[in-house]
């Protein structure tokens, strides 16, 4: 060989003895934010500190999927403490959100979307009047007081670099942007004209900025800088908040300077499920985890990986009939805690789950009343595993954004009250300091105590139904994470089953034969099918993972 190349040998050789090994992987829609997340690893940073960090820059890459004026939840496994933890950071209804204050409005239900209605001016899902209490600031700090180990500070300085210098714009971001609305949901172009602010911070002569302009947030970056110095806090107390509480003031908003004092996130224990030795470590209502594990509980029993090896027609009947069930459950008792009193112990008791076995596995219809909508799949989400077992699943969101955008803060605020049923008397209804219920289900695999999976996705109440396909390609069919996302995908919500295109041939026929009323996708892969991610731990201690095609396909190892 030659000197040259013993050279590159020779330094490939150092880098090897001086490493110690993997620190963890990173996985989320959005290319630039994981890279973020896998250097706060490299750094020193555990999956909390890696999370965080992820989510703030996600605000800044991808503006109206998430950020500070939005709302969510995480599922963590703290090493050292030995411990799961679920921390509940949803948005909260304003004291002046009465449940009849767009009822006298409703124009009427939205075609497909039984818990979301249009009323006059869209004002339930544009402007000021859409917008709840965020919870995001006060779920991570939560979440960094009890697990983080680098400095807060530490975890905004690549955010606030993005946002002064800039970023070209993502091209998946312009499209979601100029998308075509289902009929009775709002266009991005028109949210985004809500208010001037928001207008001049991602436009440019009259149009949307183009794929590669620079998209620079200065305000936003300065105001990072702040709850970076001076805590989380400020944005509920604070200078932040008397800026907040006076633009919506003025422009007839429903919460005040008391209902942003008074937010505080929910932290507790996860929902818990055993399934073929797994530890499963999901979500509380207002979110989805009783509906996923209910589902688990009744799928275990069925033996999936055979019956996909030889008949994939009746495990995507059987599954779906599981979903379906799973959805006449949710609509009939789910919202949030606080206001209803959902019976969870009933709902998977041995008993109950043995009816709804016997139930899927026969040809009774089995009905959803009402909650059969479509939420749009503007969320997003991060996964984190680190070598040393901590884990962390998170799915934040601003809904589908209000375009609300005071001046001189530079973020774009939440239209969660777009998420609520506007007829009074529903278990999701309208209420004071009340939470929406929603499909995000950000979830943990552990098995003998220790993470092996943290799995998660965007795009409305299909992702329950992305995380659950996941978890079992990944469980019962021996998928790779790659494989266990890219699979084809059915969701069943309502009186159809929808499928992506791939899976059409060859089963239309069977499952039309089985009672479905089939409503193909027209694409293989369909964003509306949600989009999932899975980060994964090997015993050996190797990382894996994968981001959906669907969308993004941000995946980075530290």
């Amino acid at each position: 060989m030659t000197s040259r190349v013993d050279a590159v040998i020779r330094h490939v050789e150092q880098l090897e003895a001086g490493h110690a090994g993997p620190k963890g992987i990173v996985v989320a829609p959005q290319p630039l934010a994981v890279e973020v997340g896998a250097h706060i690893l490299r750094e020193g940073g555990n999956a909390i500190d890696a999370a965080l960090a992820t989510a703030f820059a996600q605000g800044i890459v991808d503006p109206f999927m998430g950020g500070i004026g939005g709302f969510g939840c995480l599922c963590l496994h703290a090493a050292q403490a030995g411990k799961s933890v679920a921390i509940g950071f949803h948005g909260k209804a304003g004291s002046k959100a009465r449940p009849d204050i767009f009822q006298a409005d409703v124009v009427g239900q939205i075609h497909g979307h039984g818990e979301r209605y249009e009323v006059k001016g869209a004002v339930n899902q544009v402007g000021h009047r859409s917008v709840v209490v965020p919870g995001t600031l006060a779920g991570f700090a939560a979440a960094h007081q009890a697990h983080g180990r680098l400095p807060w500070h530490v975890l905004f300085e690549p955010a606030i670099a993005l946002a002064r210098a800039g970023i070209a714009l993502p091209g998946e971001v312009y499209d979601r942007w100029v998308a075509v609305p289902e009929p009775g949901h709002r266009s991005c172009w028109e949210r985004v004209n809500a208010t001037q602010a928001c207008r001049d911070i991602f436009t440019r002569d009259g149009a949307f900025l183009p794929p590669g302009a620079l998209l620079r947030q200065p305000d936003y970056a300065a105001v990072l800088e702040r709850i970076a110095k001076v805590g989380a806090q400020d944005f509920y107390t604070g200078e932040i908040a008397a800026a907040i509480v006076e633009e919506f003031r003025r422009n007839n908003g429903l919460f005040d300077a008391e209902d942003m004092a008074a937010y505080r996130p929910t932290v507790g224990e996860p929902v818990t499920a055993e399934y073929r030795g797994y530890e499963v470590r999901t979500m509380p209502l207002p979110a989805s985890g009783p509906q996923l594990a209910q589902m688990l509980d009744v799928l275990k029993h069925l033996p999936l990986g055979r019956i996909f090896a030889r008949d994939p027609k009746l495990y995507v009947h059987l599954v779906a009939r599981v979903i379906l069930a799973g959805f006449a459950d949710r609509a009939r008792h789910y919202g949030d805690p606080q206001f209803t009193d959902p019976p969870l112990a009933l709902l998977r008791s041995p008993d109950y789950v043995a009816q709804l076995l016997e139930r899927v596995c026969g040809d009774d219809r089995i009905e959803v009343p009402g909650m059969t909508y479509r939420e749009a799949p503007t969320t997003t989400n991060v996964c984190v595993l680190d070598s040393e077992g901590n884990a962390l699943a998170m799915t934040h969101t601003l809904g589908s954004a209000s375009g609300v955008v005071v001046p001189g803060l530079g973020f774009v605020f939440n239209n969660c009250m777009y998420q609520y049923n506007p007829m009074p008397g529903m278990p999701n209804s309208i209420a004071p300091g009340k939470s929406r219920m929603t499909g995000i289900t950000p979830t943990l695999l552990l098995r003998d105590g220790q993470p092996r999976a943290a799995i998660g996705g965007l795009g409305g109440t299909r992702i329950l139904t992305a995380v659950m396909h996941t978890l079992l390609n990944v469980v019962d069919l021996g998928m790779t994470p790659v494989e266990a996302v890219d699979a084809p995908r059915f969701h069943a919500e309502g009186p159809w089953l929808e499928l992506e295109a791939r899976l059409t041939p060859g089963m239309g026929d069977y499952l039309t034969g089985k009672g479905w009323n089939l409503r193909p996708s027209p694409r293989g892969y369909d964003r509306a099918f949600a989009i999932a991610h899975i980060a994964l731990r090997h015993p050996d201690g190797r990382f894996a993972g994968g981001s959906d095609p669907r969308g993004g396909g941000g995946l980075a190892l530290a």
